[in-house]
């Protein structure tokens, strides 16, 4: 098994951060120019990039993401008296979106829904593809 180094990473999460710009320039000219004919070089230079094997192998990683309900600070103190049934409030209301995180960074916020017997999270909004991408990064 190989591994990338940290430099590799970077030059990989570089270049699908410029990917996914010229992928997003290309789809804007391509909806603005009514009839125009579509940016091919721009789409070709982005589908090669996509198409690298080191950034198939960083898009094929499995990395964590979080959807944190809130957050707050306590003394260690305060947390050694909690017990079975202890209830540890938080200034969030419960109407409140909830936040997704990759990498500890917020990507995006939500709603809690249920799917199934599962939790799930309904995304109301989210960053633009080339912050997501940076948040791997840093």
């Amino acid at each position: 098994m190989s591994f990338l180094s940290q430099e590799d990473i970077d030059a990989v999460l570089t270049n699908a951060e410029a990917a996914v710009s010229q992928l997003v320039a290309a789809t804007n000219a391509s909806a603005d120019a009514a009839g125009a004919a579509r940016p091919i070089a721009a789409g070709r230079a982005a589908d090669s990039a996509l198409r690298s094997p080191r950034l198939q192998r960083i898009l094929s990683l499995d990395v964590p993401i979080i959807v944190r309900l809130a957050m707050r600070r306590m003394k260690v103190s305060d947390i050694l008296k909690w017990s079975r049934g202890t209830i540890v409030e938080f200034e969030k209301a419960v109407e409140d979106r909830l936040e997704l995180m990759v990498n500890d960074k917020v990507i995006g916020r939500g709603e809690a829904v249920k799917v199934a017997e599962n939790f799930g999270l309904r995304i109301a909004t989210i960053v633009d593809p080339q912050t997501r991408i940076r948040s791997l990064g840093d």
